[in-house]
């Protein structure tokens, strides 16, 4: 390493270690069962009637930035409602909706990626999320990551059902041999679960999009792996369709690691619009200094949104941007 990005370093990793000052603006409060109330990887839906009375409702797992006994340990689905979509409440006593066992806690394995699908033919919410089990007598990384799909659903939003495992990466059936990611549809005229993920966890590069359909969301038809007229390497998507368009917010691990949007008219074929957000040191004090991961997009009473996971090296946080659509985005301040 050369001495140049050495200092760099040094310098960027000292700005990261200096409190914010509270702004206007500020991320979303959102508290969690960890007690660390560091929220991230936001899955948000809207429904103009009310789902169970409310119509904003969002899964997020908690990703507290010196957690213990390890980070990944408070990765468990948590599940909040909002008529406003700003301030989110919650059930103490009912949240995570799934937690792990005391052998899973000392095997290090964890939840991750969790997704709402809201079906209006059945009245309930579903919550599909990953679960891993870490494999510590495998031989050779690839083979540690053993990895399932599972959901929950409800009928009331506070009493969840019985976890059901809907892929096992490890059986021949499944869509792939790792699913990262997953972003879920409901398709009422198919009648059908369509599903985009990324395909693979351990490549340095050049990961795809997959799409696949379901109509029980354990049988999978198969794989089509989607275009982009801008490649741009993805790591954790969210696929939304509303005004007649599929929209997928695109995480990426390349270059400035920013968030981009992409639309498509048939969810297959994708047109690169722009990169929404990037993080940056040099915005002293911006809640998304260090880094931003999954977000995701949602069209609610005032106006498209999108929801972003964010960190500013101290703590994550969950963000909100707002406007009349994706590509004219403002940053919304909470008061805090």
């Amino acid at each position: 390493m050369n001495l140049v990005k050495r200092a760099f370093l040094k310098a960027r990793g000292i700005l990261l270690k200096i409190p914010r000052l509270r702004s206007n603006k500020n991320p979303l409060t959102i508290k969690d069962f960890s007690g660390y109330n560091q929220p991230f990887h936001p899955s948000v839906i809207y429904n103009e009637n009310g789902i169970f009375g409310y119509r904003y409702w969002m899964a997020q797992t908690p990703y507290p930035i010196g957690g213990r006994p390890y980070r990944a340990r408070w990765e468990c689905p948590c599940i909040y409602w909002s008529d406003d979509g700003v301030g989110w409440e919650t059930s103490d006593t009912h949240n995570p909706i799934d937690d792990l066992k005391p052998k899973e806690i000392a095997n290090r394995d964890y939840f991750s990626d969790p997704h709402l699908v809201y079906r209006e033919d059945t009245k309930e919410l579903e919550c599909w999320y990953r679960l891993t089990h870490l494999d510590r007598k495998a031989m050779g990384k690839k083979k540690q990551y053993i990895t399932y799909i599972v959901r929950k659903r409800t009928s009331n939003g506070i009493a969840w059902g019985k976890r059901e495992s809907v892929i096992n990466c490890q059986e021949d059936d499944s869509p792939n041999r790792m699913i990262v990611s997953p972003s879920v549809l409901w398709n009422p005229k198919k009648r059908a679960y369509c599903m985009w993920y990324v395909d693979d966890v351990f490549a340095s590069r050049n990961r795809n999009i997959i799409y696949v359909e379901s109509l029980d969301g354990r049988s999978w038809a198969a794989r089509t792996r989607i275009s982009m007229d801008r490649y741009i390497d993805p790591w954790h998507i969210d696929v939304n369709f509303f005004d007649g368009r599929y929209h997928l917010i695109n995480y990426t691990l390349e270059k400035r690691k920013g968030i981009n949007y992409f639309i498509s008219t048939d969810g297959i074929r994708f047109d690169f619009v722009k990169e929404l957000l990037a993080p940056s040191i040099y915005r002293f004090n911006s809640f998304y200094r260090d880094s931003l991961y999954r977000s995701c997009s949602v069209k609610g009473h005032d106006g498209v949104r999108l929801y972003i996971s964010a960190s500013d090296g101290i703590e994550t946080s969950i963000g909100l941007m707002s406007g009349n659509t994706l590509s004219d985005l403002t940053l919304v301040g909470v008061q805090q």
